[in-house]
């Protein structure tokens, strides 16, 4: 079975051995994301909302180069650490993936 592997380039895929994303077969995998760039640094520190666009992005990516995209995705999980702060992140989950939900997503 074939298998495709994409990385980021992050440090901690290397220093802990795990691609963002990997398709076999028919099933795409997605690794835990961060808000962090290739360097290791934390993008948008202090804005959930801007953290949460900035990892659905970086999965958007990981998954259009294993020639996958959002439309496949089935089911997410976002951590929060501080529940006060939740409706940022769920708006920018929205924005993703509401018209996905829909069907009306424009592909």
């Amino acid at each position: 079975m074939e298998r495709q592997q994409f990385s980021t380039g992050t440090p901690w895929e290397s220093i802990a051995g795990y691609s963002r994303a990997v398709r076999v077969g028919q099933f795409v995998y997605v690794a835990g994301t961060t808000a962090s760039n290739a360097a290791g640094e934390i993008q948008h520190l202090g804005d959930l909302y801007g953290q949460t666009v900035y990892v659905l992005k970086k999965i958007e990516a990981a998954l259009n180069a294993i020639d996958a995209n959002l439309r496949d995705v089935v089911r997410t999980r976002v951590y929060i650490t501080n529940m006060d702060d939740w409706q940022q992140a769920t708006k920018a989950h929205g924005e993703f993936f509401r018209e996905i939900r829909s069907g009306q997503y424009a592909s």
